[in-house]
């Protein structure tokens, strides 16, 4: 099966240092990994296989299909040499635990489907530490299986889970968070905010890292200004322009970017200030409403 690849041109990319001694990484998340937009997951995970170690991601196939009619479970796969990021550099081996193929029941039965699997592969493999992203699905079995193999886990926090979620949902997957973070044995969060918050909620007494997410500097570098796409949006020569290009989450505070603008506007008196937003995501229609 060929390898999924980005859309980005990374033909070229700068060889990197390669570790001294390799480790095992599992690498456990809760989207899925072939369909889901490329971003840190893909990216950080990668480039730790391009340092020669050696990486299994575990992740929930949200885009399954049937068959037929009594096509309702997938067992286990595991699919070698996936790339989705780094064009090939970095290749990761893709668990998939088994799937019932019923709506609710995937994400219901996936909790301890997804904790005996990852208690096997932790077992089996040899890892030697584990990088989770998740906490309701699989999280809170990764790291209790982590802690009975005596493997240690690092919860990487870029995002605040519980309030991506519907009302009905956001309780439980509060839960599921708060134990994650108090369990894991060291938490990074891609932000100073969401370090405090991590500490808080895990009522942790150390403090989590904080490592601002990378920038691949051969796709996103200065380049000459495109007249064409400044006219299309609105933009001229003299403007400033405060741009954030993300996912609308209802958490991410755009909408105090939006009310803070003529506070901007008056602050920058010689010259207009235009707020460019860029992404999509649940608040779409409510930034919309509000900028209008």
């Amino acid at each position: 099966m060929p390898s999924p690849t980005s859309d980005l041109d990374t033909s070229s990319p700068p060889q990197p240092e390669v570790c001294d001694q390799p480790l095992t990484i599992l690498v456990v998340h809760e989207v899925d990994w072939l369909t889901k937009v490329v971003y840190e997951i893909h990216d950080f995970t990668e480039h730790l296989a391009r340092r020669g170690n050696r990486v299994l991601v575990v992740d929930f196939e949200e885009s399954w299909q049937r068959s037929g009619v009594l096509d309702l479970y997938r067992s286990t796969r595991r699919l070698t040499n996936v790339s989705r990021a780094t064009g090939g550099a970095g290749c990761v081996e893709l668990v998939r635990p088994p799937l019932v193929k019923l709506p609710l029941l995937d994400r219901v039965s996936a909790v301890p489907i997804h904790a005996a699997a990852i208690n096997r592969l932790i077992q089996r493999e040899q890892v030697d530490v584990v990088l989770l992203y998740s906490a309701p699905t699989n999280g809170v079995g990764t790291v209790l299986a982590a802690r009975r193999h005596r493997v240690p886990v690092v919860f990487r926090a870029i995002d605040v889970l519980h309030r991506m979620r519907s009302r009905w949902l956001s309780l439980p997957v509060l839960g599921a968070e708060r134990l994650v973070l108090r369990l894991s044995d060291h938490v990074v969060a891609n932000s100073p905010r969401l370090s405090l918050y991590a500490k808080q909620l895990g009522r942790r007494n150390d403090e989590p890292d904080v490592l601002l997410p990378g920038v691949a500097t051969d796709v996103f570098h200065p380049q000459p200004r495109d007249p064409d796409l400044a006219a299309s949006l609105g933009v001229s020569d003299d403007d400033r322009v405060v741009a954030f290009v993300g996912t609308f989450f209802e958490f991410a505070g755009l909408d105090a970017l939006i009310r803070g603008l003529p506070q901007m506007r008056e602050a920058a008196a010689s010259c207009s200030v235009k707020l460019l937003l860029i992404g999509g995501g649940g608040d779409d229609e409510k930034l919309r409403d509000q900028a209008h």
